[in-house]
């Protein structure tokens, strides 16, 4: 643990986000951020730990709002707290440019912990990930699930629910015949 932060500090990135960001390091000006939001963080220290931790085991790692920028997430250790890092690679340099350490209550840090089911499912936290099928693309990685793999699903024509809509039309008229 370091006593005397400095105002520029240097962290190692986990395996994930340094392979999505292109280096092993990212560059944070602590004094900066610590100044952006001093009601998060006791002190500068505070913050450096809180980095620390989200940045070299990050729970959830998504697309930060600012394009090409990535957000880490993760309950911070022994707290009811949710550490936030947003990360851009600036020419080569990978930058961290957001931190915050945020409140949250138990129900949601089981709901942001729970494990989903489908490798394309995923936690909706913060709408920072998906509200609904239609934005799964929003997230890198889910958890410990694999966004890597596609399932592939199987093409189906239009004959193919012409067909399924004239099944349907058949058992429905049935159902009327019956009820006469």
């Amino acid at each position: 643990m370091i006593n005397n932060v400095k105002d520029l500090e240097i962290f190692e990135l986990c395996e994930k986000l340094a392979e999505l960001l292109g280096d092993k390091e990212a560059i944070a000006d602590l004094k900066k951020l610590y100044l952006k939001h001093p009601e998060m963080f006791k002190s500068m220290q505070d913050l450096f730990n809180t980095i620390k931790e989200v940045v070299e085991s990050p729970k959830i790692i998504t697309k930060a709002k600012r394009k090409g920028a990535l957000l880490a997430v993760k309950k911070i250790e022994n707290s009811h707290k949710v550490g936030e890092v947003a990360i851009e690679n600036d020419n080569g340099i990978n930058v961290i440019f957001h931190a915050n350490k945020k409140n949250i209550n138990k129900s949601k840090v089981r709901q942001m912990l729970v494990e989903t089911p489908s490798a394309k499912a995923a936690p909706t936290w913060l709408n920072r990930c998906a509200n609904n099928s239609k934005e799964l693309s929003k997230c890198y990685e889910a958890l410990s699930t694999s966004t890597n793999k596609i399932i592939s699903q199987e093409n189906k024509s239009k004959a193919y629910f012409q067909e399924k809509l004239k099944n349907f039309n058949h058992i429905a008229s049935k159902d009327k015949e019956l009820e006469k």
